[in-house]
């Protein structure tokens, strides 16, 4: 049983699997990028991790939205297929130094979001990417549990910094849901690369996915009941 604010019909053109890997990725992307990232055409963003599931979702609802896109991978397989689908400015997330190529590549303007799924120690680095009145918008939560510092010197520029966990909770979490399934339907929005696990052997997708190596989202499919 599900409240009927939280579902809504499949769209046609997509399969079960396609479909899965919709609501909590595009749902995370669409409200940090329109709502506390509130990114507009012309602006710049560095997506963290931009190969996973909220991660490619935020490329998408970016790039239809008309902003750049900067964005970190933690793998060569990963950076080279987020180059093959148009992301130019890419850079390696497991190691320091991104900040320094991502304000080269932006002539030391540097951009207006950058969208964090890294762990605290990048949030310095990445902080510093931000140009005047950038938004930083934090899907990590190890940093919140652990009560981590946060330099406020970067802060002199004018960033605001918000923490987002989208869940049913979510004021206006309806018109947002609806709002982007319109996006799903109309097509303007693609669904994510998955790889699919029957959900009879649960240990190899979660033994994949430990490996950090997937693009997009792991789905789990259901056949007849065994």
């Amino acid at each position: 049983v599900a409240a009927s604010r939280t579902v809504a019909p499949k769209p046609a053109t997509l399969s079960m699997a396609q479909a899965a890997t919709i609501p909590a990725a595009y749902m995370t992307a669409w409200h940090a990028l329109t709502g506390p990232g509130r990114l507009v055409a012309g602006e710049r963003i560095l997506i963290h991790s931009a190969a996973g599931g909220v991660g490619l979702a935020a490329v998408h609802v970016a790039r239809w939205l008309g902003a750049e896109v900067l964005a970190t991978a933690g793998t060569e397989e990963k950076r080279a297929y987020l180059q093959s689908i148009g992301v130019d400015h890419v850079t390696d997330s497991r190691r320091s130094g991104f900040g320094q190529q991502v304000m080269v590549a932006t002539d030391g303007q540097g951009v207006d979001v950058v969208l964090n799924s890294l762990g605290q120690e990048f949030t310095g680095e990445s902080m510093s990417t931000l140009a005047r009145y950038g938004r930083f918008v934090e899907l990590g939560k190890r940093g919140m549990f652990e009560n981590a510092d946060l330099d406020l010197a970067p802060f002199q520029r004018q960033l605001t910094f918000t923490a987002v966990d989208v869940g049913p909770d979510l004021p206006n979490f309806e018109e947002i849901w609806r709002q982007l399934i319109e996006h799903i339907d109309a097509e303007r929005l693609p669904p994510l690369p998955c790889r699919t696990f029957p959900s009879t052997e649960p240990g190899e997708g979660f033994a994949y996915m430990a490996r950090g190596q997937h693009i997009g989202k792991i789905v789990f499919t259901f056949g007849p009941p065994e």
